[in-house]
């Protein structure tokens, strides 16, 4: 978390100064799927920390999608269609995890399938079993060493494997921002301001500095 609103906040600066919003998004999508790939590479003998720094560079990078992509879709909506527009991109940012929790869960209970078929053939997998036999591996003889080395092998196999494939989901996203085109950014445009909003939203249409005259006049 310290990552991501540190990054989205340097991005948001850096992007109301200059209007350019492209670099940063491909900047956070590569420094993104730098650090799933580093996640991907932990190992069983991995302590907290380890796991600590990856996150924030995962979070670094995840920083500016979570504030770009919501500045360009209200900036390339009408004014009067910005609610929209922010509501569809949120909705679809929680279908999309939604799906991706689905997805990836079914991934990761077969792959502990896979790994437990291959010591014990005919043996279901209980996820809920194996989280908890690896959170009791640490508390002594609560299980054969084997045992506990056969449990904490197969999850950390398991979770190199679902970040492997969200690799894949990273890019696509770099993909898809090849063709997102470079707009002018709402209230970057000459002469783009608060009172030429508030007329383009009037039934009456924009107001001539005459008529205005005139209306104050009588």
């Amino acid at each position: 978390m310290a990552g991501l609103f540190m990054s989205a906040m340097i991005a948001g600066r850096y992007v109301t100064r200059t209007g350019k919003y492209k670099s940063m998004m491909f900047g956070g999508a590569i420094i993104q799927m730098i650090g799933i790939a580093l996640m991907a590479l932990l190992t069983v003998d991995a302590n907290q920390w380890d796991v600590v720094w990856r996150l924030f560079v995962v979070g670094v990078g995840l920083g500016p999608s979570q504030s770009l992509f919501n500045m360009v879709s209200q900036s390339a909506a009408p004014m009067n269609q910005i609610g929209v527009a922010t509501s569809t991109g949120m909705f679809l940012r929680q279908c999309g995890g939604m799906i991706g929790v689905s997805i990836f869960g079914a991934l990761l209970v077969a792959k502990l399938s896979e790994s437990v078929a291959a010591r014990f053939p005919g043996v279901k997998v209980d996820l809920g079993q194996l989280q908890r036999m690896a959170m009791m591996a640490g508390d002594g003889p609560a299980m054969p060493p084997e045992m506990r080395a056969f449990v904490s092998t197969s999850i950390s196999d398991a979770m190199s494997y679902i970040f492997i494939g969200s690799l894949f989901i990273v890019a696509a996203a770099i993909v898809a921002i090849v063709f997102i085109p470079q707009i002018t950014l709402r209230g970057r445009a000459p002469g783009q301001n608060t009172e030429k909003a508030v007329e383009e939203l009037s039934p009456a249409g924009p107001v001539t500095s005459e008529a205005s005259v005139a209306a104050k006049a009588d």
